[in-house]
């Protein structure tokens, strides 16, 4: 829905995120995995859906996470958020003031804490990210639909 609006106005979108997941109990809790994304979505080009970021059942999944009766979440404010807000104030920089390497804005990033390592997240292989047939250019603005 943001999404929606954003590009109805000509507006991109960094979206930042991130999860650790912990397994076990007492003595052998452990984390398992954690790290996060930084997506931009620019209006005219690849969106959420596109990139797949998005999709119909991502979007079950979390509801039924959100909706579900035992809710047992770990904080997931830690050191990994200030290394994902910072891809994103860059990602901000290249739309805004031209701070871009030769490939252009960074679209879908991902960052795996445990490791270190941050890249292109693999979904985008193949996707062209010049093209969105959900959001398409010529339909943004405020005209009444």
């Amino acid at each position: 829905m943001i999404e929606y609006f954003a590009r109805m106005a000509l507006v991109p979108v960094i979206d930042v995120g991130m999860q650790i997941r912990v397994e076990g109990e007492g003595d052998t809790r452990r984390v398992v995995s954690a790290g996060g994304q930084v997506v931009t979505s620019i209006p005219g080009e690849a969106c959420f859906w596109c990139l797949g970021f998005l999709s119909d059942e991502l979007l079950a999944r979390e509801r039924n996470r959100y909706a579900g009766t035992q809710v047992d979440y770990e904080q997931q404010v830690i050191s990994v958020n200030g290394l994902l807000a910072s891809q994103a104030i860059t990602n901000m920089l290249g739309l805004f003031a031209g701070f871009v390497g030769p490939s252009g804005v960074t679209r879908y990033t991902s960052y795996n804490a445990l490791t270190g390592n941050m890249r292109s997240h693999p979904l985008l292989s193949g996707v062209d990210v010049n093209v969105c047939p959900h959001y398409p250019l010529k339909d943004a603005g405020w005209a009444v639909r």
